[in-house]
């Protein structure tokens, strides 16, 4: 897009039965409503959500995001998202924790974690044992992460939640 546009309830970009490349540069757009491509959308080097602002992304095709670029809010794409890069997460679903020496439950308290959300929960350290194996269950609020009796003193895990649809 050339120019920029501006304070639009909705805007469909794309020919009908998509197939072409779409790009969109820092400033480009500013909706009141939805986006929806027809087709790829590729975001310019440094797209920001300065860069477009809309109540909903939606996409027929691909997403392409070269450079640093940041999208908030929902992003929905009926095909595959490719990741040329690494996948950065904030603290909201991705950390650290441990269990309290040989306890067989550790309990970690998660703001917006709801019980249809997916927790995986890797063993970290030298001396991980076959009692290290961990298992996972969300409840609001928290989620606990179980092992067998015997496992590593203390051990350290690292986890990830995938929140569901």
């Amino acid at each position: 897009m050339a120019e920029n546009v501006t304070h639009l309830k909705s805007l469909y970009i794309g020919a009908n039965g998509g197939g072409q490349t779409n790009t969109l540069g820092t400033g480009d757009l500013e909706l009141d409503g939805s986006l929806y491509v027809d087709g790829d959308l590729t975001l310019a080097d440094d797209f920001s959500a300065d860069a477009i602002s809309a109540r909903a992304l939606t996409l027929s095709s691909g997403l392409t995001v070269s450079g640093h670029s940041t999208l908030t809010g929902n992003v929905t794409c009926s095909s595959q998202v490719t990741l040329g890069g690494p996948l950065l997460a904030g603290s909201s679903i991705v950390g650290t924790s441990s269990f309290t020496t040989s306890a067989e439950t550790s309990v970690v308290s998660l703001s917006g974690i709801v019980p249809a959300d997916f927790v995986f929960a890797i063993p970290r350290g030298t001396t991980i044992t076959s009692n290290d194996v961990l298992g996972t269950s969300a409840d609001t609020g928290s989620f606990v992460v179980t092992r067998p009796a015997g496992g590593t003193s203390g051990l350290t895990f690292q986890y990830i939640v995938i929140k569901s649809a």
